[in-house]
């Protein structure tokens, strides 16, 4: 009976750490193995990767020469492609090693490379290159999942969406059948729309995967959708054409998903309007909204006598991206008198001298008769006339006559330099007797601090001090508030923490605590040291408001230091988080708006 040859025993022997190892696609990871030499004599041992591309790993050590017994470690570096090269899964790959002395020798051990940035265990396991992605509002971007059954029977699973529109998603497999093991690829399509809805940055969703034979069991996959930002708007002139009594209006509309600034600008043909507005500007649209700025025109010679006259003018509208757009119109006026005014002056004219002459004659008789008895009626009273003077005479004599009524007698105002004869010598509302005794303001100055204000206008209605010029010490004179609109009697009027005169200093607005718009108050810009009248100072496309001093740093455009800005990073905190796509670092800046959620709905399947 012939004897079964003996099998020979394993000439090398290969032991890994694990059955399974993850790869991120884009970076490095290392598996570490040990070759043994089982052998009796020294050696040369090749090794080989099989199941995935070459061009996913590299071998340092190709050949290990190992003495009798020898073990030796060996690192096989994985290089997993790009997530648009390639879907990620599970991959089942193989390590060998062939003995060169006697090929026929050769040992395989076979591992799981799990290849994703983001993975979910359970039932069903989600793999996906990222959970993390951005998009420019008009374009699609495509995200692949892949799913593994990995119960023990054949079952179904629905895919719902819930953080975002589902008119935006749309996907090939809305229902996704699978055997217990089996794994499959779908693809997910997020198409934002190119409108204000878009709105520019972070937009957290979750994409839930439903079992058809247990619905409470459900995969949840969380996920952040940035957004870059786009600039577009339009503008209205209303009315295209208007007289100068009227006051016109241009309505920008923001048609981006950012808020804008836009600065407004009037010509006329050779200078022939005067634009006057008292709408700010520039003017500041959010995202989806309409600014309006009224305006009023008029010539700035008008003719004494004339008809109707037309003025073509232009409303230039420049944003901060210096998109201009043009908005052309017509202003018509007349001349201060119409030209039928003349012919009808001339005969009233006419008229009224004939009148003129005809009284003339007419009253000459009767002046002489009305002569006569005013002297009569003279006569009649010499007794009373010469009292009255007495008495005037002997007040005179005393200095206690007070002409005019004033609260000063006639010998205090010719002392002063005032006029006896006038209660309020200049004209400035308090009469000369209250400037003296009550107020201790110059009776000869109608502005005693010269502050701009009549000591009238301080004392009677505004409640400043009339020699004080600067009643609220601010640094700015009560008539400067005044014509600023700020409050002569408060020194920081809109309350932003930096006094009125040091905000026009700057050129920040005293009447809105944050001039620039970013959240932050202009005095806590200035403690922080961001400008007030940029809502992006380190120009990060973060609004100042949304940063901090520590991280994101409003004075640090890359907070984290790993190359991108902090507008475009989808961890401005962490310099390791997956870095984005060309297409996003070339976008536009994104500010970070709450987004609108809605309750999870089932995803439309792709039209054909």
């Amino acid at each position: 009976m012939d004897e079964q040859p003996k099998q020979k025993p394993a000439r090398v022997s290969i032991q890994t750490e694990a059955t399974e190892f993850p790869a991120i696609p884009g970076s490095s990871s290392t598996i570490n193995f040990q070759v043994h030499n089982q052998g009796t004599i020294e050696d040369y041992f090749e090794l080989s990767v099989l199941g995935i591309p070459s061009t996913w790993f590299s071998l340092p050590e190709r050949v290990v020469r190992l003495a009798p017994g020898e073990q030796r470690p060996v690192a096989l570096i994985i290089n997993a492609q790009p997530a648009s090269e390639k879907s990620a899964g599970w991959y089942s790959m193989k390590i060998r090693a062939t003995s060169q002395l006697d090929p026929g020798q050769s040992v395989e051990v076979e591992i799981t490379l799990k290849v994703a940035v983001y993975e979910v265990q359970g039932r069903l396991g989600v793999m996906m290159h990222s959970n993390q992605f951005t998009a420019i509002p008009g374009s699609s971007i495509s995200i692949p999942l892949v799913l593994r059954n990995q119960g023990l029977e054949m079952d179904g699973f629905r895919l719902a969406i819930d953080g975002i529109p589902t008119a935006w998603v749309s996907t090939s497999s809305p229902l996704t059948q699978l055997e217990p093991g089996e794994q499959k690829g779908i693809t997910l399509n997020i198409h934002p729309p190119r409108s204000p809805q878009s709105r520019a940055g972070r937009h957290p969703f979750t994409l839930d995967l439903i079992s058809q034979k247990y619905p409470d069991q459900v995969t949840s996959v969380e996920c952040i959708l940035t957004l870059a930002a786009f600039t577009q708007f339009t503008c209205e002139l209303d009315p295209p054409e208007f007289p100068t009594e009227e006051t016109a209006r241009v309505a920008v509309i923001n048609q981006g998903n950012i808020q804008q600034s836009y600065e407004l600008n009037w010509v006329s043909e050779n200078d022939a309007l005067i634009f006057s507005s008292e709408s700010p500007n520039p003017v500041r649209v959010p995202a989806g909204e309409v600014g309006v700025t009224e305006f009023t025109a008029a010539p700035r010679r008008k003719p004494l006598i004339g008809g109707q006259v037309v003025y073509s003018f232009s409303a230039q509208i420049k944003s901060a991206e210096n998109e201009l757009m043009t908005l052309n119109g017509k202003v018509t006026s007349r001349g201060l008198v119409p030209v039928w005014v003349a012919p009808v002056v001339l005969v009233a004219c006419l008229l009224f001298a004939c009148v003129a002459a005809f009284l003339w004659t007419t009253q000459g008789d009767r002046g002489a008769a009305a002569t006569q008895t005013a002297q009569a009626g003279i006569d009649l009273g010499p007794s009373a006339t010469q009292t009255a003077a007495f008495n005037q005479t002997a007040a005179a004599a005393i200095g206690q006559q007070d002409d005019d009524g004033d609260g000063l007698t006639n010998q205090q105002e010719a002392e002063l330099g005032t006029n006896p004869q006038n209660p309020d010598t200049d004209n400035d509302e308090l009469s000369d007797g209250d400037e003296v005794n009550r107020h201790g303001t110059n009776p000869l100055n109608p502005d005693t601090d010269t502050d701009e204000l009549t000591d009238g206008d301080e004392g009677l209605r505004r409640g400043t001090d009339p020699k004080n010029p600067d009643t609220d010490g601010d640094g700015l004179r009560d008539g400067e508030e005044v014509r600023l609109g700020t409050d002569p009697k408060n020194p920081d009027t809109d309350g932003d923490g930096l006094n009125d005169s040091d905000e026009v200093r700057r050129g920040t607005s005293p009447l809105k605590p944050d001039t620039d718009g970013d959240g932050l108050n202009d005095g806590d810009e200035v403690r922080f040291g961001t400008n007030p009248l940029n809502p992006d100072t380190d120009n990060d496309r973060l609004m100042d408001g949304t940063e901090s001093a520590n991280c994101p740093n409003f004075l640090n455009p890359d907070s984290d230091g790993d190359g991108i800005i902090d507008g475009l990073d989808l961890n401005p905190c962490d310099p390791n988080n997956p870095s984005l796509t060309a297409t996003a670092g070339a976008s536009q800046p994104t500010l970070a708006p709450t987004p609108t959620t809605a309750p999870p709905t089932s995803v439309p399947p792709t039209q054909p």
